[in-house]
């Protein structure tokens, strides 16, 4: 695939996700007295954002070259995004099926809903995703930020 296009489909894969990740972190971090296992999936969700968003900014601002090397990270990148997105959206089903509304009231009641119908190994499941993407993606960003900024190598 040219560069440019990756480099567009990459940024487009990324955006999607983040849009969908927002909606996760925000519902799941609206919902108070739940498990600590939320709470984290809560923070694993904003980390895997801010990780994307430099992943975007990234992509956005450098040119991966025709190289084969480089080129194939950024192919490997790209199929990473997709398994993320493809996670990222079955972790936005599962959190919409708990219906929470903006409204302290309401999260109470629904949070009641929530603790019989999941289990913490519900939430944990989801944090594990989560954090196993933020992980991949933090290796791939470092690895890409090695071969864009040499210079800055000791």
């Amino acid at each position: 695939m040219e560069a440019a296009g990756a480099a567009a489909t990459l940024l487009t894969l990324i955006g999607f996700t983040l849009q969908s990740l927002k909606t996760v972190y925000e519902t799941t971090g609206s919902i108070r007295d739940g498990p600590p296992m939320l709470a984290r999936l809560t923070i694993a969700g904003k980390e895997l954002g801010t990780v994307l968003d430099q992943l975007s900014k990234l992509a956005h601002d450098s040119q991966p070259s025709q190289q084969s090397a480089e080129q194939d990270i950024w192919d490997a990148l790209s199929q990473n995004i997709v398994h993320c997105r493809d996670d990222v959206l079955h972790l936005e089903k599962d959190v919409a099926a708990l219906g929470v509304v903006k409204s302290d009231r309401l999260i109470r009641k629904v949070w009641k809903i929530v603790k019989t119908s999941l289990k913490d190994k519900d939430f944990e499941r989801m944090w594990t995703t989560a954090q196993s993407h933020v992980e991949a993606l933090k290796l791939q960003l470092s690895i890409i930020e090695r071969l864009a900024f040499p210079e800055f190598l000791v």
